[in-house]
């Protein structure tokens, strides 16, 4: 059972690294609910440079 380290550094089980996709550099969320802490991947949304880049627009009628 994973414990709480003296830097509050907690060891996530492997099975639930691998059946939630998380990598390396993941952010996560945490959130209380009682007695319980609820943690999930944070969802972000990439834009890819093409459509973060500036916007040209153009007038033709």
């Amino acid at each position: 059972m994973p414990t709480l380290s003296a830097y509050g550094d907690v060891h996530i089980p492997d099975n639930l690294i691998h059946a939630l996709g998380l990598k390396p550099g993941t952010e996560l969320a945490f959130e209380r609910q009682g007695d319980a802490i609820i943690m999930r991947p944070v969802k972000t949304n990439k834009v890819s440079q093409v459509d973060a880049g500036p916007k040209i627009l153009s007038t033709y009628e």
